[in-house]
């Protein structure tokens, strides 16, 4: 019963999420000299799809998200859990403006940052406003972009990343607009 519940829930809730467009992420990153004592800095960009996986991914602070993301890929399949992005900074470099386009089923994106130091270093981001992140010697300090540099924010549609939609192909190129193949042409 609590199944048939679940998949009513879920074809209900369908047509409000097909009205939510997909929207951009914008990211501008900044990692100081001295950025995580002066080691790499991985960071992870996680856009979570499951109500489940919420609930566990909302908890986690930075180093069990490191530590567990890979039995997490296998315990939450993807449109009932999350997709990552990962980088890794070395202190001091600069790192070209990021944008992520966000599909309307994702229920919430956090940023966590792999630092040395004590700490969750777990940021859950407002997706229209952006996210300014700022690398610093112990800890990841993040701040909604402002409207002016919101404007100005562009990037070189090559480094955007198009999450993949629930009912795409998993071989379906990430840098291409959801719903066009890797030719450019509309599926």
């Amino acid at each position: 019963m609590a199944m048939a519940g679940l998949a009513l829930a879920s074809a209900c809730a369908a047509p409000l999420q097909a009205a939510k467009p997909t929207q951009a992420l914008n990211m501008a990153v900044r990692v100081e000299p001295d950025a995580n004592s002066g080691y790499p800095v991985g960071v992870s960009v996680v856009l979570v799809y499951g109500q489940m996986a919420l609930t566990k991914v909302k908890a986690m602070p930075a180093r069990q998200w490191f530590d567990e993301r890979k039995q997490l890929k296998r315990d939450f399949p993807e449109c009932f859990g999350f997709v990552a992005y990962d980088w890794e900074w070395v202190p001091g470099s600069y790192v070209s403006p990021i944008t992520i386009m966000v599909p309307p089923e994702v229920l919430e994106v956090f940023v966590f940052s792999n630092f040395l130091a004590k700490g969750d270093h777990r940021v859950s981001v407002n997706v229209p406003k952006g996210v300014n992140l700022k690398l610093t010697k112990e800890e990841a300090e993040a701040a909604p972009l402002v409207d002016q540099l919101l404007r100005q924010h562009t990037t070189d549609p090559t480094r955007r990343v198009y999450a993949r939609k629930c009912d795409e192909p998993e071989d379906a190129d990430p840098t291409k607009p959801i719903g066009q193949t890797t030719e450019g042409t509309s599926k």
